[in-house]
């Protein structure tokens, strides 16, 4: 190999690898407050609706199956870790409210919580954002298309 040709090859294999190095992101685990407010999910099917309301120290949960009545909880107290993990404890409100486990995460922007019955034996996968902004992002959406009437 030439020299010139040679020397090109180590720039290039440098900048790649301190490309690589500067672009790698390393997440950082989100605070307490970065999760306080209402959220909402659904179960893949889109049966099983859930909106979840963190304040500083508790909370509540609503589920609704199918547009039934929706079962409430209050969060009696919940943790997150520094490994965005998140553990809940639950108390059944409503009479429809069954005793439920809910644990979770929060992987980025949203919450990953499984919910399920602690005698039932099922459970439901969900992930929740933020109220706010799927009001936000559906408010958009329909003046975007009422402009088109």
């Amino acid at each position: 190999m030439r020299p010139f040709t040679m020397f090109t090859m180590i720039i290039l294999t440098s900048l790649f690898l301190c490309s690589v190095s500067i672009s790698t992101v390393f997440p950082v685990a989100p605070l307490s407050q970065d999760v306080v407010g209402a959220w909402v999910g659904f179960t893949s099917e889109a049966n099983d609706a859930y909106r979840v309301v963190l304040n500083e120290k508790g909370g509540f949960i609503a589920h609704s199956f199918a547009g039934g009545e929706p079962a409430l909880y209050r969060i009696d107290s919940w943790t997150l870790d520094s490994k965005s993990n998140f553990a809940l404890r639950i108390s059944p409100l409503s009479t429809n409210a069954y005793p439920i486990i809910v644990v979770g995460s929060v992987p980025s922007f949203h919450l990953q919580f499984k919910f399920a019955g602690k005698d039932a034996g099922w459970s439901h996968d969900v992930s929740l954002y933020k109220e706010s902004v799927i009001n936000d992002r559906l408010a958009a959406l329909r003046a975007s298309m009422d402009r088109l009437n």
